[in-house]
């Protein structure tokens, strides 16, 4: 007759052998992905992606406009900050693709792809029949006039991750006097655009 002690070693080996075996039938797990995170894309060759945002002070109803141009190389074509007066944060969203639309025109660009995370301001301008508010139309048609004088202007609603060097010229504008045009040897837009490209293989040569 077995010890104890016996008993207790072979009943702990065939628990040992059940669990082995149980694990072997059980499928193989798959390591859990986090999705690929969004990140700023190049426009086709020959073309200019311009993305623009707001930053809105409710209190006094000002704020300030940023916005970047880059070429299809990801190259800064002019990244600026510009101090506004609004009284909503829809109609400075408005106003800041207007305004960057007028300075690809002064930088005689003619295919420009527009890039806001604002999704209302892009539906209103890809259905003229959408009704806006009274404050926005003036903006909207003013825009789509502007935006007529290039041979090629689309304009597309992007997540505000993508959007980070727009934002960040946006908030620095609301602390700035007059509208500012960043050297593209300026050290943080250097940092933030080779950030906000990361999915290309190489930093950008500015």
């Amino acid at each position: 007759m077995d010890s104890p002690i016996e008993v207790n070693i072979a009943a702990t080996k065939a628990f040992g052998n059940f669990h082995e075996a149980n694990r072997k039938r059980l499928p193989p797990t798959t390591p859990v992905q986090s999705p690929p995170q969004a990140k700023w894309s190049k426009p086709p060759p020959g073309y200019f992606k311009v993305n623009c945002d707001t930053s809105f002070l409710q209190h006094n109803a000002s704020g300030g406009l940023g916005y970047i141009i880059r070429d299809s190389l990801g190259r800064v074509i002019a990244a600026v900050s510009q101090p506004s007066q609004f009284t909503s944060p829809l109609q400075g969203e408005a106003l800041a693709p207007r305004t960057v639309l007028l300075e690809a025109i002064s930088e005689t660009l003619d295919r420009v792809h527009v890039e806001s995370d604002n999704r209302d301001l892009i539906l209103y301008l890809e259905n003229p029949g959408k009704a806006p508010p009274s404050t926005l139309s003036p903006i909207l048609e003013d825009i789509r006039f502007i935006a007529s004088q290039f041979e090629t202007c689309l304009f597309f609603h992007i997540s505000r991750d993508i959007n980070s060097v727009a934002n960040y010229l946006a908030q620095k504008a609301s602390s700035l006097a007059c509208r500012t045009s960043w050297s593209i040897s300026t050290a943080w837009l250097r940092d933030l655009c080779n950030s906000d490209a990361s999915a290309f293989a190489a930093s950008i040569n500015f």
